[in-house]
């Protein structure tokens, strides 16, 4: 992986990002069911797996519980929310 400064914050970044409203399963978002809840902790741990550390998340990804969606999944794996990146906007349309 590889991975760029983000400004004056010494933090290391991955160029490649994950994107909550990614953590999808047959069109339905993740909060629908367990079944797709273990389909978001699966795509995490691939992403960090692939040493990707920065998650992009929205209040308008995952019908508005994507923060929830990856805190859950963090936690389900065991990662420290330290050891992450995570990029989170808000939108008017919520």
């Amino acid at each position: 992986m590889r991975y760029r400064r983000l400004g004056g914050t010494g933090l290391a970044v991955s160029r490649t990002v994950s994107r909550d409203d990614d953590i999808r399963q047959r069109g339905r978002p993740v909060q629908a069911g367990r079944r797709c809840r273990s389909g978001a902790d699966a795509l995490v741990e691939r992403s960090l797996a692939a040493g990707i550390n920065l998650f992009d998340t929205a209040d308008c990804y995952s019908s508005g519980a994507s923060e929830q969606i990856l805190g859950r999944s963090l936690k389900t794996i065991g990662v420290k929310r330290s050891d992450v990146i995570i990029a989170t906007k808000v939108s008017s349309d919520v």
